[in-house]
């Protein structure tokens, strides 16, 4: 009954002090912890799906055929992921204020780990 008093009140003070911070100390650990779990859990059929592509087409073709599929299909179960560890820490005004952000910031480092594993397997 009071959660959401307490969250439209805590989410503008949230939002105007404490959004940069949040999204700076956060973003790294998260993902630090959730990048290492999906590729463990993802490589395995990533590189049996990928493999025979990258090397009959290049990287180049590659990088075009898959990068806007990895990133629309990575992200949204990147975030479902993790979405009910950041519920449970307090930090849904996080996902409101920084979702933007951090799928701009996270997509790219998160693809960038991921080519790199998929390169060294």
């Amino acid at each position: 009954a009071w959660s959401s008093p307490f969250i439209t009140a805590v989410s503008s003070e949230f939002v105007a002090s404490g959004a940069s911070v949040c999204i700076a100390s956060r973003s790294s650990a998260f993902i630090a912890e959730r990048s290492s779990v999906f590729i463990t859990a993802e490589s395995s059929s990533f590189i049996a799906s990928g493999s025979s592509i990258f090397m009959a087409s290049g990287s180049s073709a590659f990088s075009a055929a898959f990068s806007s599929a990895f990133i629309v299909a990575g992200s949204s179960a990147f975030l479902i992921a993790g979405s009910s560890k950041l519920i449970a820490a307090g930090l849904a005004p996080f996902i409101e204020a920084g979702s933007s952000a951090f799928i701009a910031a996270g997509s790219s480092v998160f693809t960038a780990l991921r080519t790199t594993a998929f390169i060294l397997a």
